[in-house]
């Protein structure tokens, strides 16, 4: 018992003691926990007094005016002014009603990267996330930027106070001005805009009608200070250059000009970013924001009732293509398309930063970076004005050398649409995200020092990368307790600053700042017509309309009291968007839905917010509850209003406060719904936005027309085409603009109108058009009395009538007779576009003759005599395809005298294009026409056409000149002569050399017809043309100019070892060897190729050229050659191989190594060659035989193997020896020659004969070219086999061949003298043709001159006539060519000869001043027709070596019995006396 009562005392002692420290220890921490508190209330007045000084710092910023525009705009802004502005409102739709953070103090926003731009930078966001802090948290204005014109053309860069010299302002301010000098086309550098700022202000001295006393400024001191065409920056070069100049001689035009410069004051572009759509998961949040460019036509004043529908819809279309440009172009600049990135960033961040401030959150500003300093962010106040030089190349606008300021501004929607979940792609990688972003960022924050730069974290998802941005928040109180403790510290101060007095002058102040925005007298005015309150809400002066108003506030009539147009203060602030303004006036208790004229069908301010796209007022009047289904007078609602005038961010802020509004009909008699009046007025953004958003397009109103009809109507053809493209089933584009064109008239000429601007805007819309039927009712339309009618449905069968399909579309309607009529019409543009379609139409086979049969030709060369250039084009280009190959048409155009005018049209030097389209003609109506070809040079063509070709014209004009020169010079000598006398061959190598492939190759086809078909005046062209340039011609990958150079080469090297030779120093080998690539060329190509190696191979008389056979066995040709002989490019006519085998047989010729070279090659047989003797084309057996004679020629190893390989039958020769084709008889007699030992059924000599004589036989012909032919093969026999060259004398070829030597034909005298020169070398031969040259007068020389540079000719020959010159010819002793008289002669003459006497006679003839230079003949006495002889053949035998010599009795012998000279030569005698 005493031992529990023990135990139980202890535990109470210890229970006590317990106590005792439990109660000590509380103590101590209650203590310590006040302790704290007081250091941590201590440390928080520590903080808020440090932020006091940096709140009253950043005020102290703004000037006087500045700081009571902040304060003003503090208190009204509609969403976020929630202590000022009390009255009920809805939440802005999307980000700012959807965002949910949750318990969330962190997120990252993924910003997508764009390529080739400089990183973004960590502290530039931060910079960019705390003035949106400071403005939307603070301030309670979000960004924005507006150029207000001001008297002086200065512009003034409005932006909220919140953002003056801010980083936002900056970039904001950038865009919007760089985008106005696209629009305008001229710009300021950023570094001299201030500077000229002030000289301008310097320089004006206003009276008090603002009116400059100071002289004008020029543009000259614009140019010295700095202003530049924008098209200078390399990036914007060349943005202008797509635009169609516009023809101020037309009428139509002008007025459209001056109607759109007339109200270019009402005018203005805005830009306005806005989020395609939002993307979360969780803290993740994805940027997809954009920006489009909107033209704003404001109702304003006394332009309301005047800016109709229609003169909207006029300036409208003008200003549709301003805004396409400058969307295509802005970001073409780099540091531009940065700029954009960041603006798509402030854009998401601000409906962002709205939604978290209503959920009291709001970033952490101890987890920013530094801002930047003040003069990184200073923003300019005013922007000088913009003149445009003369040369300026924006054709936009027309000030008349006149200064002019900038309209317009920058715009962020705040309303979205709805939040949605992002891909899984994004979820899968958000955990690493987060935790990187938040790494790096603290990573970042952890360094003392400021660094250049801070890297913002990337990453790929799903092929495209982001910027990874984490933000970091805490909670925000606006009310009482404030947090953090920075918003206590700058609301305590702006509480401050609204209860003190900011402006100590508010009059003054407010004549100071209207006589800034409208100079002094207009000032005056507005003071004394009590319209400042207007004037303050047009310039967007929220603190003294503010003013304004409490001045007045006890007399609200004032306020409410609407001017001379109707309109109210706050229709007036609804239309120049400052909403600010409106809940001004809302507090003012004034009515949000007053009407117009306050009747009660008048617009309301939300119809001309809607009107004007004025999207943050039409966004502020819904979100206040102003009424969107209101009517005005027109039966129109807002969303009407903002459908008509092409406002899709407005039509977006309807739809998504009220979807059934996009199909909301109007109440009046058209019952038209949106996407109806959009279609109207080409509104195409705004059809595009309600098509997406879900609009009915089948709709109709109530006179049955649906948006295509109502868009043709208004000839509004860019919503047609976007129509196209949608391919949309409820508006088939095509067929009910066909069906108009069969309707009423008005739906006639709206649908061809759209037709014609259709027709060309898509390469594709031709095929469209004639699919819907539209031919037909086109070719009827050109039926109607109405002119405009019949010149705008020729204008679209114009634009399609190069199609194909179109004409034969055009020939089934029958088109060609209401055609030809329409070239009477009085109507130029009717006259040229039906000569266009008849040009085109023209193509369809036989459509040329029923043109011609219809009595079209005749219309058209008379409208060769009009005045209108396009008329004079299109008629000759229609005469041009009407000749082309029909030769009757050639001759009804000569006959109706259409010649002399395209000659004429050929000098019409300030004419290009005239000129060139007559060149054109010229060659069709000549081409292959001789008696054309002689009419138009005799009108004296050829000298304009080598002059085009010689100026500095367009490669056109001159393409066509060089095809002019082609037709004309084509078989025809006289013009080619023509022509080469004037030089055309010089000109035509000038432009051979020019870059366009297609003058190239006219100008090689040119050369190539003045070449001729002789082959003297080809060789003379290839002279011309040089060696050099044949090679590029081989060179070229075009086939025509490779064809060209190959017969350059050929005319070049035929028969001309030096030629050849030269050909062979250059790669043409090369070059013809890469010919011969079948993967690469064409049959026609390798063909050429072919043929020039062999003749390049062989000399005159068929001798060889060794060192191009040389060439071309380096090249390893050979090979190639064998390959195409046994596989001849599945060629079944056998081309390729015959031409193969004669070039074959050309490179072996003589050459005993290509003979090895080839002998080795196992493929090569002649059983390919005899094969083609079988083949049924003559002309393929034909070459067949000269390829197997060329190889047995002077080869009696060839021969032995032809003969091996099986020989040759007679019959093979037989047909063509008596064929009717001359040059086949004297090829076949050639082969029959060469070829008698391997023929098998014939004897050698008796087809020698038979050949040999043939060809004799033929140089007797009337046609020269046989005549040359045969004369070529004879000189190749003579130096063939022993015993041809006798058998040629026996059957009388001297006396053929030297008779030949008279002709005409250069080709005929060189091929006789070279078969002469080689028949020298027979003794037999020889003698007669001494005979002849010693009896006929130049005769000799005759020969000489034609036998060639190298000619083969006997030395022996050569010496023979030279004794006999010497000694005295026989021709030349006659005393009809200068002989001494006949007389008897002395004892003296008769006295037999001593070798001292005739020293004797040679010492007198020499000294004797006139004596003849030739010996004494002795003159015989016989009567009988004889000739006198001199001895020379006595001499002559004499001097021979294997001749014996004569004694003086045996000489005299020989002089008195010498036969004769043939009676055949007496005969050509007297032909020949003059030639010496």
């Amino acid at each position: 018992m005493s031992y529990l009562a023990e135990n139980k005392n202890k535990l109470h002692t210890e229970e006590q003691c317990l106590g005792i420290i439990l109660r000590t220890t509380s103590s101590k921490r209650t203590a310590m926990s006040q302790q704290n508190q007081n250091e941590n209330q201590e440390n928080e007045e520590v903080l808020l007094q440090e932020f006091k000084r940096e709140a009253v710092s950043y005020f102290n910023k703004f000037d006087r005016n500045d700081r009571n525009e902040v304060i003003k705009h503090l208190q009204t802004n509609w969403y976020l002014s929630t202590d000022d502005f009390k009255n009920e409102r809805e939440k802005p739709k999307g980000v700012i009603s959807d965002l949910n953070p949750g318990n969330s103090s962190s997120c990252v926003i993924l910003i997508p990267e764009e390529e080739g731009l400089k990183p973004l930078d960590y502290r530039e966001i931060h910079q960019i996330i705390r003035e949106l802090m400071y403005g939307i948290y603070i301030l309670n204005q979000s960004p924005k930027v507006n150029l207000e014109a001001n008297y002086d053309q200065t512009s003034t860069i409005k932006l909220p106070p919140a953002y003056l010299d801010t980083r936002i302002g900056q970039v904001l301010s950038t865009v919007d001005y760089t985008l106005k000098c696209l629009w305008h086309g001229a710009y300021f550098p950023k570094d001299k805009r201030a500077h000229f700022n002030e000289r301008w202000k310097s320089h004006l001295d206003t009276d008090s009608s603002s009116s400059t006393k100071s002289k004008k400024m020029t543009y000259k001191e614009f140019y010295s200070a700095g202003i530049q065409d924008v098209t200078y920056d390399p990036e914007y070069g060349s943005i202008y250059d797509g635009i169609e100049r516009e023809d101020l001689d037309d009428k139509d035009i002008v007025e459209e000009r001056n109607h759109f410069m007339k109200h270019v004051e009402q005018l203005s572009m805005q830009m306005t970013f806005y989020q395609n759509k939002t993307f979360n998961h969780k803290d993740l949040y994805v940027m997809d924001s954009d920006w489009l460019v909107s033209s704003i036509v404001k109702a304003l004043d006394d332009h309301v009732d005047k800016m109709t529908h229609t003169s909207y819809e006029r300036i409208n279309t003008r200003l549709q293509l301003h805004e396409e440009l400058i969307m295509q172009c802005l970001d073409n600049k780099n540091e531009i398309r940065r700029m954009l990135l960041l603006c798509k960033f402030i854009s998401f961040l601000t409906p962002f930063f709205m939604g978290m401030k209503k959920r009291m959150k709001i970033p952490q500003r101890k987890r920013l970076l530094p801002d930047l300093t003040g003069d990184e962010c200073r923003t300019e106040r005013e922007l000088p004005p913009l003149i445009l030089g003369p040369d300026f190349k924006c054709p936009h606008f027309d000030f008349g050398g006149n200064y002019f300021n900038l309209h317009g501004g920058v715009l962020v929607d705040i309303e979205t649409d709805p939040i949605v979940e992002a891909p899984e792609s994004f979820s899968q990688m958000y955990n690493q995200i987060m935790t990187e972003s938040e790494e790096l960022l603290s990573k970042h924050l952890s360094h003392d020092k400021i660094r250049e730069s801070y890297k913002v974290p990337v990453y790929e998802i799903n092929g495209k990368r982001y910027y990874a941005v984490m933000l970091e928040f805490e909670t925000y109180y606006s009310a009482t307790p404030q947090k953090p403790l920075w918003v206590k510290a700058y609301s305590e101060h702006i509480t401050m600053l609204k209860t003190s007095k900011i402006v100590n002058d508010p009059e003054q102040q407010l004549n100071e700042q209207l006589r800034k925005y409208f100079g002094y007298r207009k000032t005056v005015k507005i003071v004394q017509t009590m319209t400042a309150p207007k004037a303050a809400i047009q310039k967007g002066l929220l603190g003294l309309f503010i003013y304004l108003c409490n001045k007045n506030v006890h007399q609200p009539s004032r306020l409410n009291k609407q001017d001379e147009q109707g309109l109210s203060l706050l229709h007036h602030a609804a239309i120049n968007n400052h909403p600010e303004i409106i809940v001004a006036l809302l507090k003012q208790k004034m009515d949000m839905n007053v009407r117009r004229n306050n009747i009660s069908t008048g617009p309301t301010a939300l119809h001309f917010a809607s009107r004007c796209g004025a999207l943050d007022s039409a966004t502020c009047l819904v979100g206040i509850y102003a009424g969107t289904t209101v009517y005005d007078q027109d039966g129109w609602a807002p969303v009407h209003y903002s459908a008509f005038f092409d406002h899709k961010p407005i039509i977006k802020m309807f739809h998504r406060h009220s979807a059934e509004q996009i199909d909301m009909h109007t109440k009046n008699k058209f019952r038209s719904t949106p996407l109806l009046l959009a279609a109207s007025s080409g509104a195409l953004s705004a059809v595009k936005c309600l098509i997406q958003l879900g609009a009915e397009i089948s709709r109709k109103d109530s006179e049955d027309n649906g948006i295509v009809h109502l868009a043709a109507l208004r000839l509004h053809t860019n919503v047609l085409e976007y129509l196209i493209e949608s391919n949309y089933e409820n508006a088939p584009v095509w067929k009910i603009l066909v069906s108009m064109l069969k309707e009423t008239e008005q739906k006639k000429d709206s649908a061809v109108k759209c037709l014609d601007v259709l027709s060309t805007s898509k390469p594709g819309h031709w095929k469209a058009i004639l699919e819907a039927d539209a031919v037909p009712a086109l070719v009827l339309l050109m039926y109607s009395d109405n002119e405009e009618l019949q010149a705008v449905a020729a204008s679209v069968l114009c634009n399609i009538s190069q199609e194909d399909d179109v004409r034969v579309a055009l020939t089934e309607s029958n088109a060609a007779e209401i055609l030809i009529k329409r070239l009477m019409s009085p109507n130029e543009d009717i006259q040229s576009r039906s000569a266009i379609i008849l040009s085109d139409i023209a193509y369809v086979e036989g459509n040329q003759s029923i043109i011609s049969d219809k009595g079209g030709i005749e219309p058209l060369v008379e409208l060769m005599d009009s005045e209108g250039h396009d008329v004079l084009v299109n008629a000759v280009n229609a005469v041009r395809v009407l000749c082309d190959g029909n030769e009757i048409n050639q001759n009804a155009i000569a006959e109706c005298g259409g010649i002399p005018p395209l000659v004429e049209f050929l000098t019409l030097v300030n004419f290009e294009m005239l000129q060139a389209v007559a060149a054109s003609a010229v060659a069709s109506v000549a081409a292959g026409n001789p008696k054309n070809q002689e009419d138009v040079i005799k009108e004296g063509a050829a000298k304009p056409l080598v002059d085009i070709v010689n100026s500095l014209k367009k490669e056109d004009v001159k393409l066509k000149a060089a095809k002019a020169i082609e037709a004309l010079s084509d078989h025809n000598p006289k013009s080619q002569q023509a022509f080469i006398d004037l030089g055309a061959q010089k000109a035509l190598l000038k432009i051979l050399k020019n870059q366009s492939v297609e003058v190239k190759e006219q100008a090689a086809c040119a050369l190539w017809a003045l070449a001729g078909q002789t082959k003297t005046q080809q060789k003379k062209i290839a002279k011309d043309t040089g060696i050099t340039n044949i090679c590029g011609m081989l060179l070229d990958t075009t086939e025509s100019i490779v064809q060209v150079g190959c017969r350059m080469a050929i005319s070049l090297g035929r028969e001309d070892i030096d030629y050849q030779n030269q050909l062979a120093n250059t790669n043409a080998f090369e070059q013809l060897n890469r010919l011969l690539q079948p993967q690469k060329y064409t049959k026609n190509v390798i063909l050429m190729a072919i043929k020039v190696l062999g003749i390049l191979c062989v000399g005159v008389a068929t001798t060889n050229n060794k060192v191009t056979q040389k060439r071309i066995a380096e090249e390893r040709t050979i090979p190639t050659l064998v390959n195409l002989l046994n596989d001849p490019l599945n060629d079944p006519t056998g081309e390729v191989q015959v031409e193969v085998a004669m070039s074959l047989g050309c490179i072996v010729l003589s050459n005993p190594h290509n003979h090895e070279l080839l002998r080795d090659i196992k493929d090569f047989s002649f059983d390919v060659l005899l094969d083609l003797l079988k083949y049924q084309d003559e002309e393929i057996r034909l070459r067949a035989g000269m390829a197997l004679a060329i190889f047995a020629f002077n080869n009696t190893q060839q021969q032995f193997a032809i003969r091996e390989a099986g020989g040759i039958s007679y019959s093979v020769f037989q047909d063509f020896l008596e064929s009717e084709n001359e040059n086949y008889v004297c090829e076949a007699a050639f082969q029959i020659v060469v070829l008698a030992r391997v023929i098998v059924d014939d004897d050698q000599v008796t087809l020698t004969a038979r050949g040999v004589t043939i060809l004799v036989n033929k140089v007797k012909s009337h046609d020269d070219n046989v005549v040359v032919r045969a004369s070529s093969l004879l000189a190749s026999l003579a130096h063939t086999r022993a015993g041809i060259p006798d058998a040629m004398v026996t059957v009388g070829a001297i006396d053929i061949l030297v008779e030949r030597l008279a002709s005409a034909n250069d080709q005929v005298r060189s091929s006789t003298a070279i078969a002469l020169g080689y028949l020298t070398f027979n003794k037999t031969a020889a003698r007669i043709l001494l005979s002849a040259c010693r009896n006929t007068p130049g005769l000799y020389k005759k020969m000489m001159e034609n036998i060639g540079k190298t000619p083969k000719i006997s030395e022996d020959f050569l010496q023979d006539f030279k004794r006999a010159k010497i000694v005295g010819l026989p021709s030349q002793c006659l005393e009809i060519n200068g002989g001494p008289p006949v007389k008897p002669p002395s004892r003296r003459d008769v006295r037999p000869t001593t070798a001292h006497s005739i020293r004797t006679t040679s010492s007198r003839a020499q000294s004797g001043r006139k004596k003849s230079p030739v010996p004494s003949v002795i003159i015989s006495k016989s009567t009988e027709n004889s000739r006198p002889s001199t001895g020379v053949g006595t001499n002559s035998r004499a001097t021979n070596s294997r001749a014996r010599p004569l004694s003086a009795a045996s000489s005299t012998k020989t002089r008195k019995t010498s036969p004769s000279p043939e009676t055949s030569f007496k005969t050509r005698l007297s032909a020949w006396k003059n030639e010496k």
